[in-house]
């Protein structure tokens, strides 16, 4: 088993390493001052094994690749749009959109707590 971080910044980018996981794209290399410590040993062996075979490396282009050919091969069930969406012509942009929409929910859900325990506390007969 192999444990990824995904990590995401404030403009809904994901990091390094879900994008060589996503695309193929290698992560950059480790800057010498950011290197792992000697008594980490772990953290490296982590790193190493994330982000070399046989971790997922690319697995929106292999997805894209292989729903092609099979439209190629079997072209009885040839169809212009992945998942019956005109939204997602292709295997990856479907599944971005389905994380864009996991993310978004989950980031909503504390502020959604935080207005019901807000709107249980105040007293509108008040107002």
């Amino acid at each position: 088993m192999i444990l990824t971080p995904i990590a995401i910044d404030a403009h809904g980018r994901v990091g390094p390493m879900t994008r060589q996981n996503f695309y193929g794209t290698p992560p950059p290399a480790i800057p010498p001052r950011k290197q792992f410590k000697p008594n980490r040993p772990n953290a490296k062996a982590m790193y190493e094994r994330a982000t070399t075979l046989p971790a997922p490396i690319g697995i929106f282009v292999e997805a894209d690749q292989r729903w092609k050919q099979f439209q190629a091969d079997h072209p009885q069930h040839n169809q212009k749009f992945y998942g019956l969406s005109h939204l997602a012509p292709t295997p990856s942009i479907t599944k971005i959109q389905q994380l864009g929409l996991g993310y978004c929910s989950r980031l909503q859900y504390p502020h959604h707590q935080f207005i019901q325990k807000a709107c249980a506390l105040t007293d509108f007969t008040r107002l």
